[in-house]
């Protein structure tokens, strides 16, 4: 937390419209770009990082005069323009990105008021400044970018008049990884009025000296990514049906959040070849697509698969979405007729290509307690219960199937299946696995022995990263 002099506090409100935001609570009085403002270049589509604030509650130490009790808190984030000092509040170098809506609710001495509002924030009132980013996608932001952000409160006393009950200011950036994780800090009263009623800034008051007092008020709050899908292309296989050969990408969900419908570019030396169409993917879970050897270059050349090329489905990282993998030369007497190419390939989504039956066992995900499937994974620190879903991808029935599980490389336990249809998965349970606050790494291995053939044995073993947390 950055506590700013009075001198500061006072331009950084007024420059922020946060002055006339303390009384009224109207967010229209916040500046927006001037026209001589540089230019910003960003595409927020393709951003370091997208970030939510969760303000979760505000505890009120004490409640000073008989007034009504009725707190409101607003929030505001911007982002410091390109060419101004990184800590710069003035209003020629800030440009606003989001409001929160007022957050209200009711306390007395040493009573905690729950808040739970997320930032960006969907409910009325609040506001997005971006067009290309809010409620569903979070703030974007870059690495060589800083931000600011303040949230500000008051209590309602049509009485005796609006208390001052503390601000708290941040100066967001990668270096300090934008401030990323829990928090609980004591507001800061920048300016306490000994005037009657107590409004910020009227001449001929008293004032305590700079830098402000500690308020009453705790404010317990969390800076995170934005629970959102992360499409990872995370394996390239070469698979060979006769005298046909497959390229095939795997691509999983390891976000927070199940994807909608997204695309795979298949490039050769950055030419595209084609794109191929791929359904909603849910968290943990993973689909292929394969393009034909023979619509590629036969000479060498780098083969990449672009996962959403176009960013139409916003993600918790950008920057993990492309597979590049060199393919050699197609020798003369593998070359296939291109008369036969196209029928070959019509669908874009080849579905592990096999010539006989064959099983395929896959780890498809890895659930904490009672989550559903798209939910964020997290956890309870003390004893959770973990359920692992194991499906039969192949084409023929399999039985004595064994899924090993770990923590942090630490044995837990296995569990074991008679049997499992082909096209058929089985959800399997370990009860009352002890998990200690913190991160902690998930993985299932099912036939860690290899005891089963399978047409592919790349896809058995799934990992999962959670953060326990203490129980409230």
């Amino acid at each position: 937390m950055i506590v700013q002099s009075v001198a500061l506090a006072r331009r950084s409100l007024l420059s922020l419209g946060l002055f006339g935001a303390l009384v009224t609570w109207v967010p229209d009085q916040l500046h927006v770009a001037h026209a001589g403002d540089p230019p910003i270049v960003h595409d927020n589509r393709n951003p370091d990082a997208r970030l939510q604030v969760l303000v979760k509650s505000v505890k009120v130490l004490n409640d000073r005069d008989p007034g009504s009790g009725e707190f409101w808190f607003k929030l505001f984030f911007w982002r410091v323009n390109p060419g101004c000092p990184p800590d710069s509040t003035d209003e020629a170098c800030t440009t606003p990105l989001v409001t929160s809506a007022s957050m209200e609710f009711s306390a007395s001495d040493g009573e905690t008021g729950t808040v739970n509002r997320a930032i960006p924030d969907a409910n009325d009132g609040a506001w997005v400044y971006d067009a290309t980013f809010g409620p569903e996608q979070g703030i974007p932001v870059f690495t060589d970018q800083t931000y600011g952000m303040a949230l500000v409160g008051l209590e309602q006393d049509p009485a005796f008049g609006d208390d001052d009950v503390g601000k708290l200011f941040w100066i967001l950036s990668a270096d300090n990884n934008w401030d990323i994780g829990d928090r609980t800090e004591r507001g800061r009263q920048d300016v306490v009025s000994h005037c009657f009623p107590p409004i910020p800034f009227v001449g001929g008051c008293a004032y305590n000296p700079p830098g402000g007092v500690p308020a009453d008020t705790i404010v317990s709050y969390e800076i995170r990514r934005m629970p959102l899908p992360d499409l990872v292309p995370i394996n390239v296989r070469h698979v060979d049906v006769g005298n046909l050969e497959y390229i095939c990408v795997d691509v999983t969900n390891s976000g927070a959040r199940s994807a909608d419908p997204f695309s795979v570019a298949i490039r050769a030396d950055g030419g595209l070849v084609r794109e191929a169409a791929l359904p909603g993917l849910d968290v943990g879970r993973t689909v292929e697509s394969c393009v034909f050897r023979g619509e590629l270059p036969e000479a060498q050349h780098l083969l990449s698969f672009r996962i959403d090329e176009a960013r139409d489905v916003a993600e918790m990282d950008e920057h993990n979405n492309i597979y590049e993998h060199r393919i050699e030369a197609l020798p003369s007497s593998a070359r296939v007729p291109q008369t036969i190419v196209g029928p070959a390939v019509a669908s874009p989504l080849v579905d592990s290509p096999a010539a006989t039956p064959s099983t395929d066992l896959s780890v498809m995900s890895i659930r904490v307690g009672s989550e559903k499937p798209g939910t964020a994974a997290r956890c309870n620190s003390g004893k959770n219960d973990l359920r692992v879903v194991v499906k039969n991808q192949g084409s023929s029935d399999t039985t004595d199937i064994t899924l090993h599980l770990q923590v942090d490389d630490n044995d837990v336990g296995q569990k074991t299946t008679a049997n499992l249809a082909s096209g058929k998965e089985v959800e399997l349970r370990f009860e009352d696995v002890l998990l200690k606050k913190g991160d902690h790494t998930l993985k299932a291995t099912v036939d860690a022995k290899s005891s089963i053939t399978e047409s592919k044995e790349d896809n058995n073993e799934l990992q999962l990263s959670v953060s326990c947390k203490d129980d409230d």
